[in-house]
């Protein structure tokens, strides 16, 4: 995917080649026109002909491009062709609000010409027929990846990265995908991160992966994948072989199973969202070997949720004892859950903690037991 400028997210869409318009008038108001006229003088006089010309006038057919999303936030003045006499800065809608995009200014021929304050900041010839192409850059928390509005106007989706070249991808070692953002005031929550699965595919040497939802995909609970649909049904090179079990749609209750791959590299897997849903990590008893840190925001453990795991996990909560035993664990298929070993997180040494054990974060944010 190539970008225009890095990591400037770039919308660069429909840029058909329309011909040149040129157009001509008589400025009647500051200069009359007039025809050639000529004065008929008395014999002994010379005879002068006057003649004014037609003033002309050169325009500019230039197109303000807004890609696919042009219909969203742009006054229709600013869509199309305009005949202009010169490209000034007050051509260029430049307060456009583009969801949870900064606008960042306008190309013309793959490099920026005006900045977001509509400020030239590139020199460029002037032809009969120019384009313009809008460009936005993701906010802080989200440049990584790509994404949309979700299924109102405070989500978000994940959509994938932003940089989706496999040689990048494979140099990603850790991840980070944030369950809320806050922009222009506003704060806006993760609805899902993909639709479909396999938006980590290529991130093969991942070690350390926090995630809202680890199935990756919605917040309501609504569709049930397996953990390893980050990466897919394709097998890559250093991974675990997973069986799983997917819901197909909503209306079905059968879950149906499939093979997911997982790479062996990742060790820290870092749940931030309120639930964990049905079959998310079923069979994935590689579990075992993963620093698996759970926050205070667990609420819920759907049904069969570690179906199949037979090996003993452990689990480091960032809460307390009693917000542990609060959470509303489902009976069926999760035995690796009520009898994982548990470190509850401290940040002074409790001494003595009985029959608990805790844990802390050292000043490499790695993790260490009391």
């Amino acid at each position: 995917m190539k970008r225009i400028i890095k990591p400037v997210l770039a919308i660069v869409l429909g840029l058909c080649l329309v011909g040149c318009s040129k157009k001509t008038y008589n400025n009647n108001s500051n200069n009359p026109t007039s025809t050639t006229r000529t004065k008929t003088k008395p014999t002994n006089e010379t005879t002068t002909t006057i003649t004014t010309t037609e003033e002309q006038k050169q325009y500019i057919s230039v197109k303000l491009d807004f890609g696919d999303y042009g219909e969203y936030g742009v006054d229709e003045k600013y869509k199309g062709w305009h005949d202009v006499e010169e490209i000034t800065k007050d051509l260029f809608p430049f307060d456009l609000v583009w969801e949870l995009r900064n606008f960042k200014g306008w190309t013309y021929n793959d490099e920026i010409i005006f900045d977001e304050n509509g400020d030239k900041v590139k020199d460029f010839e002037i032809a009969e027929s120019m384009i313009f192409n809008v460009v936005f850059e993701p906010i802080e928390e989200l440049k990584l990846f790509d994404y949309s509005l979700g299924m109102s106007d405070d989500q978000f989706n994940i959509w994938g990265f932003a940089n989706d070249d496999p040689d990048y991808l494979s140099t990603l070692t850790t991840i980070e995908i944030p369950n809320k953002v806050t922009w222009n005031d506003k704060n806006f929550e993760i609805y899902r991160i993909h639709a479909s699965g396999d938006k980590l595919n290529g991130c093969n040497n991942v070690e350390k992966l926090i995630i809202p939802y680890a199935n990756g995909i919605s917040s309501s609970g609504f569709l049930s994948f397996h953990f390893g649909c980050l990466w897919g049904t394709k097998e890559f090179e250093n991974s675990y072989e997973i069986i799983g079990y997917f819901q197909p749609s909503s209306a079905s209750s059968e879950y149906k199973e499939t093979k997911y791959y997982v790479p062996k590299s990742l060790k820290t897997l870092k749940i931030t969202g309120d639930f964990i849903d049905t079959h998310t990590f079923s069979n994935y008893n590689q579990l075992k070997d993963i620093e698996f840190i759970i926050t205070r925001n667990m609420k819920k453990i759907y049904y069969n949720a570690f179906y199949g795991i037979t090996e003993q996990i452990t689990i480091y909560f960032e809460g307390t004892i009693a917000e542990f035993n609060s959470i509303d664990v489902a009976e069926n298929g999760n035995d690796a859950w009520t009898n994982a070993n548990v470190y509850f997180y401290s940040e002074e040494d409790p001494g003595d903690g009985g029959s608990y054990s805790y844990f802390y974060y050292d000043e490499n944010g790695d993790i260490a037991l009391w």
